[in-house]
């Protein structure tokens, strides 16, 4: 999904983008390539969560993350000089990651 968004070798940031956001998504980038490059030939799930690499993205990619938040998103309806939708954002801030399922347990 990451790579949906931005080129892993060659990245374009969006201007919106604040000098911090980019050092801060430039970093996270930066492990995922390395964690894309040590799993190469790794292709089962349960490999790839064995490998830790998801514990060693996440501090860099929630720091990304909430660096982002703090500002919040752009109307997707008009042009802003500066983002104005914080309801989306919210939710984001407020999300804890997936559970397994009925018993509501976080993984």
């Amino acid at each position: 999904m990451f790579y949906d968004w931005v080129d892993h070798d060659n990245p374009i940031w969006p201007v919106t983008m604040t000098p911090s956001e980019v050092e801060a998504v430039t970093r996270a980038l930066g492990v995922v390539n390395v964690a894309v490059a040590e799993l190469e030939d790794i292709h089962d799930d349960n490999s790839v969560i064995a490998s830790g690499w998801l514990e060693r993205i996440s501090p860099v990619a929630g720091a990304a993350r909430d660096l982002m938040l703090t500002r919040g998103s752009f109307d997707e309806e008009f042009e802003e000089r500066e983002p104005s939708n914080r309801a989306f954002d919210a939710v984001l801030g407020d999300y804890q990651g997936p559970t397994s399922g009925e018993s509501g347990e976080r993984l």
